[in-house]
């Protein structure tokens, strides 16, 4: 009788086992399809480009709204898109959000030079881990970062995806999204940046802090540089291209402590006042 007890019991375990893991990995799919990218705090979404400008017509501030992910004739402009792919995950078109192969390659670099120097993660991996998880270096966040990402390049095509990492990448200096990164460091809309400045802010994307050209701008230049150097050898740019944007000088859009918390609360209040009034012109027009 107690054989039969402990037999039964011995069976019981993994069953236990087996649905707790079923379980969670149910709710980390169904989570995970449900999510409304709209709905998204982090997303921080701008509805609309904007300029503003003083009396005498000077710019205080301009802001490209972020990329619309439902919508297709919202395109991410060609080398603004190849920048990132180029820099950050070449394969993106070719993998279903993990790739074996770069990941293989970031180990057998990180062995080689006795440190962490290459992630591999995929941007997909990246949107996962921006949307869904943190940046903690622990086997269960690994686990459900992967699986996250199959789970998005199920849902959404691959625009989208990198319309949803491009929208929510923290750029350093308090810029997430490429948006918000034009206009903190270029004080220009996403379609004025030259490829030298659009290679600048891809190559802020593996360590804002480390490559801010505000805090090293010798470092960034050069980190810009690879980007172009990337994009070439992939096709992207042409030799005269690569040339002519290492040899631009970088003008960074410089604001001083003095006035920058007065034209924050004023643009605030600006864009808050033409809130209303859209609402209440879409509310007439209805």
């Amino acid at each position: 009788m107690q054989k039969i007890k402990f037999k039964s019991f011995v069976l019981v375990i993994p069953i236990l086992i087996f649905s707790g893991i079923s379980f969670y990995f149910f709710s980390l799919i169904f989570s995970t399809l449900k999510f409304d990218v709209s709905k998204n705090k982090k997303s921080r979404e701008t509805k609309y480009s904007y300029v503003i400008s003083s009396s005498d017509n000077k710019i205080l501030s301009k802001l490209s709204r972020k990329f619309e992910i439902d919508n297709s004739y919202h395109e991410i402009p060609f080398f603004l898109k190849h920048s990132f792919i180029s820099s950050e995950d070449k394969r993106f078109y070719k993998h279903n959000g993990i790739d074996l192969k770069s990941i293989s390659r970031a180990l057998i670099q990180n062995i080689r030079s006795g440190y962490v120097k290459e992630g591999g993660s995929t941007i997909t991996q990246q949107v996962a881990r921006l949307l869904f998880l943190n940046n903690d270096l622990s086997f269960q966040r690994k686990i459900k970062e992967i699986f996250i990402s199959l789970i998005l390049e199920f849902r959404y095509n691959k625009n989208q995806i990198l319309k949803l990492y491009l929208n929510n990448i923290y750029l350093g200096s308090g810029a997430y999204g490429i948006n918000e990164a034009a206009q903190v460091y270029f004080g220009k809309f996403i379609e004025e940046l030259t490829i030298s400045e659009i290679a600048l802010i891809a190559g802020l994307a593996p360590a804002p802090s480390i490559y801010s050209p505000y805090q090293n701008l010798e470092l960034a230049i050069k980190n810009r540089n690879k980007v172009l150097e990337s994009m070439y050898v992939d096709g992207y740019i042409s030799l005269a291209n690569k040339n002519k944007a290492i040899k631009e000088k970088i003008k960074l859009n410089y604001q001083t402590t003095d006035n920058f918390l007065d034209d924050k609360l004023l643009i605030n209040f600006i864009l808050q006042e033409t809130d209303k009034k859209l609402e209440v012109k879409m509310i007439i027009s209805f």
